[in-house]
């Protein structure tokens, strides 16, 4: 199985309060891998947002410019997208989210 494909089975398995949609998004680059709604627990609104998987074995993540495009134009427009990175080479796993740096915030 693939980094990715296995990485996206923990998190779905790890986070069933969370409705995910994967989305294959060869058609439009930059789209993030997942889009989830959960229901928040003060408002019991969906709160949506778009997560983009990373693996790699290395601290160093590869973003493209079409997907940093992607992830400024949506939280300009006050969107909520994170990019979930898996370093495999550590035992435990690493959750992380990042976020546009301060020089991509209008």
């Amino acid at each position: 199985m693939r980094p990715e494909k296995k990485f996206w089975q923990e998190i779905k398995n790890k986070t069933s309060n969370v409705n995910w949609t994967r989305i294959e998004s060869w058609a439009s680059p930059g789209v993030p891998d997942l889009f989830g709604v959960f229901k928040g627990l003060s408002t019991k609104k969906g709160i949506q947002f778009w997560a983009e998987l990373k693996c790699n074995k290395l601290q160093k993540v590869i973003i493209s410019s079409k997907q940093i495009a992607w992830h400024y134009a949506h939280t300009k427009h006050g969107g909520v997208s994170y990019i979930f990175v898996k370093i495999s080479n550590r035992t435990h796993g690493s959750w992380r989210h990042s976020y546009i740096p301060r020089k991509y915030e209008s």
